[in-house]
């Protein structure tokens, strides 16, 4: 993932452990009120989970397929499981592809295939697919 502007990252589409659907609620939350003094602290735990079971690429291009727009994953949330981070996805960027992002790291030169490999130990299969501008959450 590079830098773009401050918070913004191109993440690439396609890795094993990635998903572009938005959260569901599950069914259990806990709420209670905890005193502190003179004053109450609220509590609320929630807890979700993923709703697809593909990873950004392979849903926008079904999406593509089916002749649907993927206007309505803008400003959705992307979970990267292999830094379990969360990013709001903000532009599909059909213009850049992991093989030419070029990204500076350490003093080093090197392009997104490279850093996820030594970064993440994933390697991009489709060296070609295009990228995800997002912004951490």
């Amino acid at each position: 993932m590079t830098a773009t502007s401050r918070n913004r990252y191109l993440e690439p589409a396609n890795h094993q452990n990635s998903s572009c659907k938005d959260y569901l609620p599950l069914r259990c939350y806990d709420i209670r009120l905890t005193p502190i003094g003179k004053s109450l602290k609220l509590v609320v735990d929630v807890g979700f989970r993923v709703t697809g079971q593909l990873n950004c690429l392979e849903e926008i291009k079904s999406l593509k397929q089916q002749g649907i727009s993927t206007d309505f994953l803008l400003e959705k949330r992307v979970v990267t499981l292999y830094n379990n981070r969360c990013y709001k996805l903000l532009r599909i960027r059909t213009d850049k592809t992991p093989e030419k992002e070029i990204i500076q790291k350490g003093g080093k030169s090197m392009n997104l295939l490279q850093y996820m490999k030594e970064h993440y130990n994933i390697n991009i299969t489709d060296q070609k697919q295009f990228l995800l501008e997002v912004v951490s959450r």
